[in-house]
């Protein structure tokens, strides 16, 4: 877009700034809704505190009939309790990293 812009508005200095701020500004924002739309939509779902809704845990055994780990048959029973242990000890490890502070002389 930059090389359209000096091609066209090479004359135009002020004109060719904007046009470059403009679309600069379209571009980083769309990219921004892009990479952070799945923590929109949790917020305003209302799972934003949740902490199951950010982690995919789930653990299958192999299906005799599909020859599969992954065809949904046999579901782990233990896979929740699993989860949620995990997303505990995870959340907490994330808290204590975060308050950890560094001393410098």
């Amino acid at each position: 877009m930059n090389l359209f812009s000096l091609s066209i508005l090479k004359d135009h200095r002020y004109s060719r700034i904007c046009y470059d701020i403009a679309l600069n500004t379209i571009c980083y924002i769309s990219i921004f809704v892009f990479l952070s739309w799945d923590k929109i939509f949790f917020i305003t779902k209302k799972e934003g505190y949740n902490p199951i809704t950010y982690f995919i845990y789930i653990r299958h055994e192999k299906c005799l009939v599909h020859d599969s780990t992954s065809c949904g048959c046999k579901l782990n029973e233990n896979a929740r309790d699993n989860l949620l242990q995990n997303i505990e000890k995870s959340v907490n490890i994330y808290k204590a990293v975060s308050q950890l502070k560094y001393k410098y002389k």
